[in-house]
């Protein structure tokens, strides 16, 4: 081999070695962008602001585990659900599904292999169409992944985040249709396949820091179908109403709720309302304050 050869050779060797080495080195995890898999847990902050001020709130999505749906497909179910409004989930290589309970179907909803600004039909809980906006490469939790981001489009609008290794950690609507909360949730923490990565929260309901006034959170999953859940914090013990109007003004529901010192929480199910805007209003004593709140079915 002549020298020419040879310096080429080893070129090729010196790109190639630390390839090889990060290749080995690597985590073994599935590059499936949703690592579905029992007792996973992602814990997530959320921003909220809206006419009323500005919110945070926190709170833990959990895989409770794997089931057989009437579709004859294996999902894993998700508490309380994900992000991404989305209870049961699968993932295959070609992209993540969620099963539409209102009908039993296999919604793909993010496609893993779409070119950017590719966009598909994907019917689901308001959502009519989604796109894949960009691809990036960042450091999460120290760990360098590809992210996948997709842009959300039907009743409101609204972009989600898949990493390669982490799976969904962010989350944003821009406040649509106009008086909604505008909202962004980024994960704080995950564990994945019993590996901790970044922080995992407490519930703030469960610290000896009380909150001095009363405040209403977004409700979660919003925009929701059937049921969601409200959160609210109060410095005192006490019965509090938790009432909810049509566009109407018509009340439509009542939650007495019997309320400790701190964070509560409480669930609403709709399913016997037509799909539609309403509004919920916390009353406690002279205090009441009202957010808006969306039923997709």
């Amino acid at each position: 081999m002549d020298r020419s050869s040879t310096n080429c050779l080893l070129g090729i060797l010196r790109i190639a070695r630390p390839i090889l080495v990060a290749f080995l080195c690597s985590p073994t995890f599935s590059q499936t962008y949703y690592p579905l898999a029992t007792n996973n847990r992602w814990d997530y902050i959320t921003q909220y602001s809206d006419f009323f001020g500005s919110s945070v709130d926190t709170f833990t999505v959990r895989v409770a585990g794997l089931q057989t749906l009437p579709n004859g497909k294996e999902y894993y179910e998700l508490q309380p659900g994900d992000i991404a409004w989305g209870r049961y989930v699968r993932v295959d290589s070609v992209g993540i599904y969620y099963f539409r309970e209102s009908d039993s179907s296999d919604v793909l909803m993010y496609k893993l292999n779409a070119a950017i600004y590719e966009t598909w039909e994907a019917h689901f809980i308001g959502i009519h169409y989604v796109e894949l906006e960009s691809i990036d490469t960042l450091v999460i939790f120290g760990m360098q992944t590809r992210v996948l981001n997709f842009r959300r489009d039907g009743l409101m609008l609204s972009d989600v985040s898949f990493s390669d290794i982490f799976g969904p950690i962010r989350y944003s609507s821009p406040g649509e249709p106009p008086g909604t909360s505008s909202t962004t949730t980024d994960a704080s923490g995950c564990v994945i396949n019993s590996t901790t990565y970044g922080q995992l929260l407490v519930s703030v309901s469960s610290t000896h820091e009380l909150p001095d006034r009363f405040t209403l959170f977004q409700n979660n999953p919003n925009p929701f179908n059937s049921t969601t859940h409200i959160s609210f914090d109060t410095p005192i013990e006490g019965t509090v109403h938790i009432r909810i109007f049509n566009p109407l003004g018509q009340e439509v529901g009542l939650i007495d709720h019997h309320a400790r010192p701190g964070r509560n929480h409480v669930s609403w199910n709709a399913s016997q309302l037509p799909s539609g805007i309403y509004f919920y209003r916390l009353e406690s004593g002279s205090f009441s304050q009202v957010r808006k709140m969306l039923l997709v079915k």
